[in-house]
C-alpha cells in the first residue's frame, strides 16, 4: 500500500515537472520588424530566432503604401506575424519597393545557449 502511494506521488511530481519545464521553454519571444521609408524600404538584414521555441516575427508596415515581401502583401499601417517550427535560413524579398530584402534566420534549438541568452 505504502508503495502505490508512493509511486503516485512520483508520477505526478513528474507530470507537473515536466509540465512546467514545457511552459518554461516554451517561452515567447517576439521579434517585431517595421518597416519604415516611403519610395526606399529599409529592413534590417537579418532576423534570428530559435526552432521550437515560440519565437514569433512580426512585420509591421508603418508607411502610407501597401508592401509585399515573397507575396504575402501588407497594408499601410498593418502587420503579419509569422512563426518558424523548421530550421533553416528564410528570406524576404519586398517586391514593390526595388528587391530590399531581409533574412530571417531560424537555429536550431540549443539549450545551453538558450539558457545564457
Amino acid at each position: 500500500m505504502q508503495s502505490r502511494v508512493l509511486k503516485t506521488i512520483l508520477a505526478t511530481f513528474l507530470v507537473a515537472l515536466l509540465a512546467f519545464g514545457w511552459l518554461w521553454f516554451e517561452e515567447q519571444r517576439t521579434h517585431t520588424v517595421i518597416v519604415t521609408g516611403q519610395h526606399t524600404l529599409v529592413l534590417p538584414a537579418q532576423v534570428t530566432l530559435i526552432a521550437g521555441l515560440r519565437d514569433t516575427l512580426i512585420i509591421r508596415n508603418d508607411t502610407d503604401e501597401s508592401v509585399l515581401l515573397e507575396g504575402r502583401p501588407i497594408a499601410p499601417h498593418q502587420q503579419i506575424r509569422q512563426r518558424y517550427r523548421t530550421p533553416g535560413t528564410y528570406q524576404y524579398v519586398c517586391t514593390s519597393h526595388g528587391g530590399a530584402s531581409m533574412d530571417v534566420i531560424v537555429e536550431p534549438f540549443n539549450i545551453i545557449r538558450w539558457l545564457q541568452s
